[in-house]
């Protein structure tokens, strides 16, 4: 995988979890500062494994949060796969590579929401 596929794909997965926490939010102030802390946040290749976020409410700061447990593009998921997998009546059971990926993300999101004191 590409080094700029990998780290938008990263981007991306992040970017899902931290929406998904805020849709969880208890009260209309606490969606507005997770909205105006998502609008701020922006993202920096530094390697391979690693990505500076940064963000600019609810204060400036930044961090590199260690991306190097995130699977992305194992399994090949195309058309053709898919009917593969759908033939030999594979791709019912749940899916470990997703679930590993969303815990990763979601305790990269704590970690950052703290950072930002958010949480």
């Amino acid at each position: 995988m590409s080094k700029k596929i990998r780290f938008e794909s990263i981007v991306f997965h992040f970017l899902t979890e931290v929406k998904r926490v805020a849709e969880n939010c208890r009260s209309n102030t606490e969606y507005n500062n997770w909205k105006k802390f998502i609008d701020s946040l922006k993202f920096e290749n530094v390697s391979k494994d690693l990505i500076k976020v940064s963000w600019g409410y609810p204060e400036i700061n930044e961090t590199v949060i260690d991306v190097s447990k995130a699977v992305l593009c194992f399994r090949g998921d195309n058309q053709e796969f898919i009917q593969k997998q759908r033939l030999f009546g594979m791709g019912k059971e749940k899916d470990a590579i997703k679930i590993e990926n969303e815990k990763l993300f979601k305790q990269l999101v704590i970690n950052v929401s703290e950072l930002a004191k958010l949480k």
